[in-house]
Order: structure tokens, then sequence, then C-alpha cells
């Protein structure tokens, strides 16, 4: 069979991409499967898509999502992003048809065109949903009533948490509608060697694009305020704009020099090696992949209770839970935590055997071809 996918990004930093390469070879390996990768843009995931040796072309496209507040650069670029994928479409329609793939997947909610295409052409296609949009990044749809009628028109739309999939209940027919766990390569992220709190200092990580949304300003503000209570550094990992960078340091001011961001890697194990707590604070999050690869590393996780990271630490029996968007909360935890080293140990392993036992790459691999073999019988 020949599966043609639809990347909305090409970033090797970001955890839907990255979901998209293992998937990828994943289908490939499975009974001898062809695929093929259709990118947006030019950018750092080319070189992993060239190492897993998935074939690809690039189509300079637009996403049909804007911010969801006033912002005059969307209205701006609208008319010329509109006339370059009327334009793309055509060149995109012509690849596809030589092409001829058996069915097309869609990666993430941000691209439409794929799906376009493939109603166009009578392609049966699928449609990964990976974000909440406007309550995790302040975004939304330029037309949702269109995005609606795509969706809708698709074999299955699999959301990639149970609370995305609760956001689409009562807009996505049901019978089209279904929910799966991303999936961590346990070789590569899996240390049963991890031993936490090593040290008399205590190494606090993020990992992930830096802005406001993903709320790290929360960890910085209630870590700043636990300056004198015990020793303690600061990672972050994921690019960020220089001017939110001050903006950050400002806010911790009594704790700059405990901080430190080392920008976007390529190796992020390294650093899950070196750490003892991560804190996932995002205001929302559909998922978290990031936070199972934590998991998967044994540390001690401490995330906001937004859908996506209540499904994966449940009942805090394998990590703590801090309301969202509330820095005081957050501050408790990491209290609560170091009042108690070995309640924590205890967590971080529980952690570890439920990344083990839930959140095996394999299986949502497997699970989603099933998917995929399914919208071909049809």
């Amino acid at each position: 069979m020949k599966y043609l996918f639809f990347s909305s990004d090409n970033n090797s930093g970001s955890g839907a991409f990255r979901a998209l390469v293992r998937l990828v070879k994943d289908i490939k390996s499975f009974d001898n499967n062809e695929v093929f990768v259709v990118l947006p843009y030019g950018g750092s995931g080319t070189k992993m898509l060239k190492e897993a040796k998935i074939e690809h072309k690039i189509y300079f496209t637009f996403s049909w999502i804007k911010h969801d507040y006033f912002n005059p650069v969307d209205y701006l670029l609208y008319p010329f992003n509109k006339l370059n994928n009327f334009f793309k479409e055509k060149e995109i329609t012509k690849f596809v048809k030589e092409y001829n793939p058996d069915l097309i997947i869609i990666n993430t909610s941000y691209h439409y065109l794929g799906a376009k295409i493939a109603k166009k052409l009578n392609i049966p296609y699928v449609w990964h949903i990976r974000e909440f949009l406007n309550e995790d990044q302040k975004k939304k749809y330029y037309n949702f009533n269109y995005a609606l009628s795509l969706y809708n028109s698709a074999k299955k739309v699999i959301c990639v948490s149970h609370g995305l999939y609760l956001k689409y209940a009562q807009k996505i027919n049901k019978n089209i509608l279904t929910y799966v766990y991303d999936g961590v390569n346990i070789k590569k992220f899996y240390n049963h060697n991890k031993e936490i709190f090593a040290s008399s200092t205590i190494h606090f990580l993020n990992v992930g694009r830096i802005k406001h949304e993903k709320g790290q300003f929360l960890m910085i503000k209630a870590l700043n305020e636990l300056n004198d209570q015990f020793n303690f550094d600061i990672t972050f990992v994921g690019y960020i704009h220089k001017s939110y960078k001050r903006k950050l340091l400002k806010l911790g001011k009594n704790i700059k020099e405990r901080i430190k961001f080392v920008g976007q890697v390529n190796d992020v194990n390294k650093y899950y090696e070196k750490s003892d707590v991560f804190i996932m604070p995002s205001l929302s999050e559909a998922f978290g992949l990031v936070t199972v690869e934590a998991m998967l590393n044994g540390l001690v996780v401490i995330a906001s209770n937004s859908l996506g990271s209540k499904e994966i630490i449940e009942n805090e029996n394998n990590g703590y839970l801090f309301k969202a968007n509330d820095y005081l909360s957050l501050k408790n935890k990491i209290i609560e935590l170091i009042n108690d080293k070995d309640i924590a140990k205890r967590k971080a392993l529980n952690g570890q055997l439920r990344a083990l036992n839930n959140f095996n790459v394999l299986f949502n691999s497997e699970n989603i071809y099933k998917i995929y073999k399914e919208c071909l019988k049809k």
C-alpha cells in the first residue's frame, strides 16, 4: 500500500513532527508499505527524514490557522497566503495524481490542503489532531465551519488524547472520531539506572518551545520565591525568542544565575540524564510527549492539571499535579516534593512503569496502522 503523509511543519524540535517521523518509519516497516511525506517549508526536520530514508518533497504552503486575538499580520498576509496556496494546490494535486496513494494522512490540525485535495480526487484520508488550538496555543481557524466540513469528510479523525476527543465529540461525527495516545521510543528514552536526587543540588528541567502558553514563567515565579530554601538549578531546552528570554530572566531576578537556556538540541537525552525533576507547566496541553520521555528517563514529573497531563499522571500516583496557571500551586508541589524525596522517588518509578506499559511507540503505531487498514476496507 502507498501512504502519503502531509506534515504541517518541518521542525526536529516539534513533538508533532517527531511523532510523524516515528509513525512513518513504522508504517514503512509494516508489510513493506510505501510512504512519502509532503512538507510545507524547509527546516531542521528534513535531516530526520533523510536519516530515516523517508522520501519527501517540499511545497511552500501556509496554514489555515490564525491567532485567537486581533493580530494585524494575520489579516495583512492572509490574501497573499491564500493566493499562494491556490497555485500550490494545483502543483500538489498533480503530484498526488502521479503518486496515486491508497491513503492520505494529515498530521495536525494546522494543515488542510492534503484533505482538500484528497476529497477532490476521491482518495480516502485520515486526520490526526494533536492540539487544542485556542486553549493551548491561542490560535483558531480562519473558517471553523469549513474546517468541520473537511474533518467530517475524513474516514477517521484521530485525536492524541481523550481530552482532545471530548472537545471535538460534539462537532465531528462520532463514528469517525477516535483517540490514540502518542508513543515514545522505549529503547531511546528508557533509563533503568536512573537515580534522582543523587547530589545536594536539585536539577529542574523543562523541554519544548518556550512561550507564554507553555507556562515556563510559572516555573520561574515559583522557584524565584524558593531561592533561599534549597540548592537547585533550572535548564530549559527549546527555542525561545530573545525578547521573551529577557522577560523571563527579569521575572526570575533572584535566581537568574541558576537558569540556563540551551536552545533547541538534537540530543535531549543528555539533559534528561542530568536532571531530577521535570516540570510541564503548560496552561493547556493536548498530550505531552516530552512528559512521557521524562518519565521513561526516570525523572519525577510535576505537571499542570490540564487535560493531557491528567491522562498521563493518574491521581498523582506517578507524579504531581498543580492547578494550571497558578504558580503558588506549583510552588507548593515543589515544596511537597522536596520535603519527602522518598515519596518523590516512588512516584518517579511508578511514572516510568506507566510510560513503559502505556506509551510505547510500537503499540501506538500498530494501533494507528490498524485504523489505516480499516479505512481502506470501507
